[in-house]
């Protein structure tokens, strides 16, 4: 049996991963930027969000930011130029962050694997 709870639930993990992917992606990319400071993107917020209320439909989310995700900036140490990209904290979160993203694709994958094993074997006896 499907469980259709699941694969939205999957489906939203990835979508933070790709989004987060490109937060921790353009800090690095704003390492020498004057000023700029360290962003992420929060996920669990959204569950407890969830929790208590349902978003509008009908409500317009920020392009290239879903409205169940909420970015905010990392407390860090500035440096001189006021810039407060840690590059090992970057790079640690991005090698995380892809490792969670890989392994949800493998979770779809196998599961499509079994449910596509058990059509075309299923008939046979």
């Amino acid at each position: 049996m499907i469980d259709n709870r699941l694969y939205p639930a999957i489906e939203d993990r990835m979508d933070w991963t790709a989004r987060r992917q490109q937060v921790l992606s353009n800090n690095i990319a704003n390492i020498d930027t004057p000023g700029y400071h360290s962003k992420d993107v929060s996920f669990s917020d959204h569950l407890q969000m969830l929790q208590v209320s349902t978003p509008n439909p009908k409500h317009i989310a920020p392009i290239g930011m879903d409205s169940r995700m909420q970015q905010y900036e990392v407390a860090g140490n500035a440096d001189l130029k006021n810039n407060s990209v840690d590059l090992d904290r970057e790079m640690s979160e991005l090698t995380k962050n892809g490792l969670q993203y890989v392994a949800m694709i493998q979770f779809v994958s196998q599961k499509l694997k079994t449910l596509r094993s058990a059509i075309n074997e299923g008939g046979k006896g």
